[in-house]
């Protein structure tokens, strides 16, 4: 089965995305344990978070033949 999820197109360089390692071509599965199939989705579900007061993320990533990973990600802006 192939995977669900959105891929990552753009990472900018000066966002804590690049600096966790994540990396144009990955695959993000989930925002939070919340499957994401577009990148609205990402958005919105990181919107609600930061909305709701917290400092990050938890985005499970699948790259290449990898297995998948939980990457966490600061969405405070600090």
């Amino acid at each position: 089965p192939t995977a669900r999820g959105v891929i990552i197109t753009s990472i900018d360089p000066n966002a804590n995305a690049a600096e966790q390692g994540l990396q144009r071509g990955d695959l993000i599965v989930s925002v939070n344990n919340q499957p994401v199939t577009t990148p609205a989705q990402v958005i919105a579900t990181v919107d609600a978070a930061r909305k709701a007061g917290r400092s990050s993320v938890l985005l499970l990533v699948k790259r290449g033949t990898s297995p998948e990973a939980f990457v966490g990600i600061n969405i405070s802006g600090q």
